[in-house]
């Protein structure tokens, strides 16, 4: 149960480091996505293919980001991290998110739509569970980081 409350951080990590471009937050959302990633197999084939297709999509271009997907990414390949087949369904649809975002009224409906898939076909809600509640945490970033308590947590 705690992985979740992790995830939901990891979201709310992503947006502050994207909004507040404090290395900090960069260096500690790509720990968290490692420690995840090294210890929960299923987590590990959401996180680590949508990272990836966001650095195919171009998407990884701040200092914060980049420094989050080598963490993460490092740390993964030294721990050795194996991820399932299930994890090129989670790259293609963060990938074509990416591209439908501008057409579209919903932000990232392929991701969402492929982990309920997923969790349908495998019968195992955990990834349909990931990616809410990733995005739950992000979401709440963008309230947190114009609100007097997301200055004062990257003052430093």
């Amino acid at each position: 149960m705690l992985q979740y409350a992790l995830v939901l951080l990891a979201g709310l990590l992503v947006k502050l480091s994207d909004e507040k471009k404090k290395l900090f937050l960069g260096i500690s959302c790509g720990l968290l996505i490692a420690f995840l990633s090294a210890f929960d197999s299923l987590i590990a084939s959401v996180f680590l293919p949508v990272l990836l297709a966001n650095l195919a999509a171009g998407k990884i271009d701040s200092r914060e980001h980049w420094t989050t997907f080598f963490v993460a990414m490092l740390s993964v390949f030294f721990l050795k991290t194996q991820l399932p087949v299930v994890s090129v369904l989670f790259f293609a649809a963060a990938y074509g998110d990416e591209f439908l975002k501008f057409k579209l009224p919903i932000a990232r409906p392929l991701l969402p739509l492929g982990a309920l898939a997923a969790s349908l076909f495998l019968q195992d809600f955990s990834f349909f569970a990931v990616v809410v509640l990733f995005d739950l945490g992000y979401v709440a970033a963008e309230r947190v980081a114009n609100s007097a308590f997301g200055a004062r947590i990257t003052s430093f």
